[in-house]
């Protein structure tokens, strides 16, 4: 009698509004929260482009709202005492909408909020890219679709470096044979191991060889 497989958990499906507090979360779960993460980068690019637009708006009409720089005496009434709203703040869930709002309402200490909360996970983010030599937690790393080992980073460096170099000494000398044994000879490898390493990428195509061949002929 045969056994169903148990099906593998499925990560919840991406929340219709993004903030930073799903995103963060989606570090500690790991494995299936990638959506999270991602919705919410794609947001925090939206409110970089509009922020950068207040900064510099380029095409927009002159007058219009935007944010510049004020010395001490210029500020608004609001900023000099640092009146943030208590309501405000224990609402404040760092939303993209949010934010609209707080350009709406000319808010500069809700836009100061909603960059934090994007920093916050954007530093994060660069820890899970690079994280440190003792990390043990999730970690982000390029993966092919479907079924298949992951690639070593390493190995597929020293098969870009072995590639280029055929690809090299196959211009110059016209024969991809001799190619061939210039680069055994010289980094000690195997030629199925120069086969491996350029079949992937197809460095060495045949309308290359056969244009340094041609070349070569022209001579």
């Amino acid at each position: 009698m045969n056994r169903r497989k148990s099906k593998p958990p499925v990560a919840p499906p991406p929340p219709e509004e993004a903030d930073p507090f799903n995103a963060k979360d989606a570090f500690r779960q790991g494995d299936g929260h990638e959506p999270v993460l991602g919705q919410y980068t794609r947001d925090l690019a939206e409110a970089l482009t509009l922020i950068a637009d207040l900064l510099d708006p380029k095409g927009g009409p002159k007058q219009g709202l935007r944010l510049k720089f004020v010395g001490q005496d210029d500020r608004p009434l609001a900023v000099k005492k640092k009146r943030a709203s208590r309501a405000s703040e224990e609402d404040w869930e760092g939303r993209l909408p949010q934010l609209r709002e707080a350009i709406e309402r000319r808010s500069a200490i809700a836009i100061g909020w909603y960059l934090r909360d994007g920093a916050e996970v954007l530093s994060l983010l660069g820890a899970r890219l690079d994280p440190p030599a003792k990390h043990k937690g999730w970690q982000l790393a390029f993966v092919r679709k479907g079924r298949g080992r992951r690639s070593d980073p390493a190995k597929l460096r020293e098969e870009s470096a072995i590639a280029h170099d055929l690809m090299t000494r196959t211009w110059s000398t016209g024969k991809q044979e001799a190619a061939i044994a210039e680069v055994a000879d010289k980094r000690k490898i195997s030629r199925s191991k120069i086969f491996r390493a350029k079949a992937p990428r197809s460095t060495v195509s045949k309308k290359s060889t056969s244009t340094a061949k041609w070349s070569q002929k022209k001579r």
